[in-house]
Parts: structure tokens; C-alpha cells; sequence
């Protein structure tokens, strides 16, 4: 009588019997993808980097996949950094972290860590701009309680500037870019990445917590 670590397990994909698969062979494909994980996330979220990001865009295009990409950016974060140090500011990216968690299923979506206060997720659904206004409403009610009440009372912080002069800069905010390519015209995950920047920054030029949507496919 085989184990359980031997026994056989039934393949369905789209309702319709795919074949037979081994849950030992499983279980060496899950460890291997979590070494993987492992070797290229970020230590502070423990997210995959850039080079997952990449394969799993990638293979989407491979596979003419439908889907979204969301690049989240904090407004304002290097100031907060800079007055309340390092520490407070990785709470703030723990923070952003833990939400897309909450509202993203990682077996149903990809969430990744480019690097410091970026993020991008990777949707598959068609449900994403209410999730991505979740998140933002989400960050724009819990970021006050990372502030003195000194500045929260007047809405920010004073800080230097990246031109050297001191500027009052408002609480931090959330900037959400979401691109949908058309799987057709692009061939990499280069041009992905280079449309989720843009409209990152599009997404930054809108005052507040904010989300741009770029429907040029």
C-alpha cells in the first residue's frame, strides 16, 4: 500500500480531467520554488525581487496570458525617512507589505518588492481596481499613526530637500500605476516594466492618494 508521500493525485484544469500527478513530485516542485523565492527576496518583506517579478512576466506573455500590473510608490517616504529614521521607515514599507498581503491572494497573484518603497502586483482578475482602491484607503487611514501628533496636527513634516533647501512635505501618500498590456505587442517583461513605471508616475503627478490607469492598449 503506498504512502501518503506516494500516492497519486488527479489533474483538472478548466473543469476537464488533465492527467495523473505524483504528490511526492509536487511537493519537490513547491520546495524548489520556495529555495527560489527565498534566494531572491527582499529581507525586509521577505517578497520576491526583481528577478522573479521578471520570469513571471515573462512566462504570462509566453503563455498570451491576460493581466494587470500594479506599481505602488509612497509619496513623501525619503523625507519621513530622513526625520524619523530608518527604523520607523521600514515600518512604513512592513506596512505596505502587510496590506497588499491582506488584499492580494499570493496563489492567485504575484506581489513583488522592486526595492525600498516599491511594490508591484501582478493581477490576474479582473477585480484589481477594487482591490488597488482598497489598499489605498487602507494606507490613507492607518499612515497617520506613524506620525507625532505634532505633525499630524499640521499635516506633515519639515524635512531638506532634494535641492538642499528645508520644505514642509504633507503626511505620506500612495501612488498606484496599473498598466493591462495588450499580450499581442509586447514581447518582454522589459516593456511591461517600462509601461507599469510610467504610469507610476503619472499616478505620482495626481495630489493624494491616488490611482492612474493607463488604457492606451
Amino acid at each position: 500500500m503506498k504512502s501518503q508521500i506516494e500516492a497519486d493525485f488527479i489533474i483538472v484544469e478548466n473543469g476537464r480531467y488533465g492527467g495523473v500527478g505524483k504528490v511526492l513530485g509536487l511537493l519537490k516542485k513547491i520546495t524548489e520554488f520556495q529555495i527560489r523565492s527565498a534566494r531572491y527576496a527582499t529581507p525586509l518583506t521577505l517578497l520576491p525581487g526583481n528577478v522573479p517579478i521578471y520570469e513571471c512576466l515573462d512566462q504570462l506573455i509566453s503563455e498570451e496570458k491576460l493581466f494587470s500590473v500594479a506599481y505602488c510608490d509612497i509619496d513623501n517616504f525619503k523625507p519621513y525617512n530622513d526625520v524619523y529614521g530608518y527604523g520607523d521607515g521600514d515600518k512604513i514599507i512592513k506596512l505596505i507589505a502587510d496590506k497588499l498581503r491582506q488584499e492580494v491572494d499570493t496563489v492567485e497573484y504575484f506581489i513583488g518588492h522592486v526595492g525600498r518603497d516599491d511594490f508591484i502586483v501582478i493581477f490576474s482578475s479582473s477585480d484589481w481596481t477594487e482591490r488597488c482602491n482598497r489598499i489605498l484607503n487602507t494606507f490613507s487611514t492607518q499612515i497617520h499613526d506613524y506620525y507625532t501628533d505634532e505633525d499630524r496636527s499640521r499635516g506633515g513634516i519639515f524635512s531638506i530637500s532634494r535641492e538642499g533647501d528645508n520644505r514642509f512635505f504633507p503626511i505620506m501618500t500612495l501612488s498606484i500605476g496599473v498598466a493591462t498590456p495588450n499580450i499581442n505587442q509586447f514581447f518582454s517583461h522589459h516593456d511591461i516594466a517600462n509601461m507599469a513605471s510610467q504610469a507610476k508616475h503619472n499616478a505620482k503627478n495626481i495630489i493624494g492618494n491616488s490611482l492612474f490607469i493607463d488604457r492606451r492598449h
